[in-house]
């Protein structure tokens, strides 16, 4: 299944999607899909490829481009491969998964997720919408954004509950010195945070938090 922005369309700010799940539709499951955007502005644009309103839906084995916040919303996204090298929407972040809390747990498990853009993030949870209870980032590999993980604590809409577990992970300094432009991860609550077994791709050497 190839899913395309061209039925999307695009207002003022950008909101273009691939796959909406609606508030309220429960248990869906999405594989197997290719979605990506056909143009940085107009009917072609996609800004999310997959928008989730439920912790129970199930996204794996997708391809993912030129989209800029290309997964966004709770759920379990697995096995998949989110590229932002040719994303182009001016004036919008850059995130592979964006998660605002206040629907229940996301869960990030053995993708491949890379974003050159130096801004804003490779995960990036925050609690815009509402408190971040589970937050499960495992097995990964990751290059780039302006931090590769925002760990929940940005924004007024919430706090950070957790459990935060951020294990197994692989860290790439293919496009930045320090991973992402800036570092590997901001907005962490400590206290509710597991942080291990996590290496740089490139050497092998544990990242610390």
């Amino acid at each position: 299944m190839i899913v395309d922005g061209t039925q999307a369309g695009c207002s003022s700010p950008c909101g273009g999607k691939g796959i909406w799940v609606k508030p309220g539709v429960t248990g869906t499951v999405i594989q197997d899909v290719t979605c990506h955007g056909g143009a940085p502005t107009g009917a072609n644009v996609t800004e999310f490829c997959i928008q989730s309103n439920d912790s129970s839906t199930q996204v794996t084995r997708v391809h993912l481009y030129n989209c800029t916040t290309c997964m966004a919303g709770p759920g379990t996204w697995s096995s998949s491969f989110v590229d932002q090298e040719s994303a182009e929407i001016p004036k919008e972040h850059y995130e592979d998964i964006y998660y605002g809390g206040g629907a229940g747990p996301l869960i990030v498990n053995h993708d491949t997720m890379i974003n050159p853009q130096g801004q804003t993030a490779v995960v990036f949870a925050s609690v815009d919408f509402g408190n971040q209870t589970t937050l499960t980032i495992t097995n990964n590999l990751m290059a780039g954004g302006g931090y590769m993980i925002y760990g929940g604590g940005s924004g007024s809409g919430g706090k950070v509950i957790g459990p935060v577990t951020v294990t197994g992970n692989r860290f790439s300094r293919r496009y930045f010195a320090n991973g992402g432009y800036y570092g590997v991860d901001a907005y962490m609550n400590n206290a509710v945070t597991e942080w291990s077994g996590n290496y740089w791709d490139e050497t092998l050497k544990p990242v610390g938090e």
